[in-house]
């Protein structure tokens, strides 16, 4: 039996998840992840807002709307292309796809992508148990995008604990 390969391409560029935030209330503490920051104009939608929905919107165009989520373990491979610097667009700069060493971290990057699919092609981003994340700068010419692969294998995963709520 062959693995089922679903290859999304998000055009926008990679925003990573940002750090869960507390708060307290009365006697309480809560968790939250931010959906808004401040400007000096007032509060306006967070950027990986609008990456989750790209993510979702390449995902549906791919034909997962969530009718038919994936209930197996995947393999979720992940390439992260920025836009360059400044410092890397000189005529004397290498025109090739170069490494990202600097912030954001690609675990962040990659739970920004499983908690988007979550729903819309799998039950939980438990699922992924596997999976490739790489982090470049454009090659000269390239537009900044997410090439997402996710590969469904045949091993079974337990996940009717999340279908109960």
């Amino acid at each position: 039996m062959r693995p089922v390969v679903i290859r999304l391409i998000v055009n926008a560029v990679p925003i990573a998840q940002p750090r869960a935030r507390a708060t307290s209330r009365g006697a309480h503490a809560a968790m939250y992840s931010p959906t808004t920051v401040k400007t000096k104009a007032g509060r306006k939608a967070h950027p990986i807002v609008a990456f989750k929905n790209a993510v979702r919107a390449a995902a549906v165009s791919n034909g997962n709307d969530g009718t038919s989520l994936i209930d197996s373990a995947v393999r979720v491979d992940c390439c992260f292309l920025f836009p360059r610097p400044q410092r890397l667009l000189k005529k004397s700069s290498p025109k090739c796809r170069l490494p990202h060493i600097i912030k954001p971290d690609r675990d962040n990057l990659d739970k920004a992508v499983l908690d988007s699919l979550t729903g819309l092609v799998w039950v939980d981003d438990c699922q992924a148990y596997s999976g490739l994340i790489e982090k470049f700068y454009v090659a000269d010419g390239e537009e900044p995008h997410v090439v997402i692969v996710i590969t469904k294998t045949g091993f079974i995963c337990d996940c009717s604990h999340h279908l109960r709520n």
